[in-house]
């Protein structure tokens, strides 16, 4: 039986594997990027809202959890 997908020679099939692997790491480093945008923003916002504060950033926190 005859496959569906045609096989390709092994170093392009190498290749595109390398490239897959690339991609998908480029997106998680993209993602955690994006998460440590996002907490800094978070952070700065408490720090700006209590005027930096110690206790009243310790509540926000808190607040937030």
């Amino acid at each position: 039986m005859r496959s569906v997908y045609p096989t390709d020679p092994p170093t392009e099939r190498a290749e595109r594997i390398k490239r897959l692997e690339a991609d998908r790491f480029r997106a998680e480093v993209e993602e955690e990027l994006m998460i440590c945008r996002i907490e800094s923003e978070c952070h700065s916002h408490v720090l700006r809202r209590v005027d930096a504060d110690p206790l009243a950033i310790l509540a926000a926190w808190e607040k937030a959890a």
